[in-house]
């Protein structure tokens, strides 16, 4: 039985072209291939056939995909451990693969940690004086990326 690749080679030809257009800007997980295939109209035939051909080419690997969001979040724009599971959940990585991530970065996942860093950023951007009304706006700021309420009320109490 012939796959839809060699049914229609074209089709599957600009599908991969698509993806492999995604691909050059980041890593994309499988979920969001599937996903933007679909929404460009391809058939779940093809787009399965794609993804396959992607993943045994080495360019779709969903682990690698989660270990670069995670870097690029905790460098960047960094959230709670809980935070980054659900981002990595909507994007359709397994709860499996998600533990294997983040079982190599307990200290740098720990809440405590991340606060820290987000309180010295948002300290660094802003010069104001410490009062009331600053602590009470790095104290939202905090829970806003996932902190936990009661790690946030010690940092916040720290300063």
């Amino acid at each position: 039985m012939q796959s839809d690749r060699e049914k229609n080679p074209e089709l599957f030809f600009k599908a991969e072209k698509l993806c492999l257009r995604l691909l050059s800007v980041r890593q994309r997980s499988e979920k969001e291939i599937f996903d933007r295939l679909k929404f460009k109209g391809f058939g779940l035939s093809i787009s399965k056939d794609v993804v396959g051909a992607l993943r045994a080419g080495g360019l779709l690997d969903d682990k690698k995909f989660a270990e670069e969001w995670v870097d690029a979040r905790l460098r960047m724009n960094p959230r709670s451990k809980s935070a980054l599971e659900v981002e990595l959940c909507a994007k359709g990585i397994s709860i499996g693969t998600i533990e294997e991530v983040f079982a190599g970065r307990k200290k740098e996942l720990e809440d405590r940690a991340i606060a820290s860093k987000l309180i010295e950023s948002k300290m660094l951007s802003d010069k104001d004086p410490i009062d009331i009304k600053k602590k009470a706006k790095v104290y939202r700021f905090l829970l806003s990326k996932g902190i936990d309420r009661e790690i946030a009320e010690e940092m916040i109490n720290e300063l």
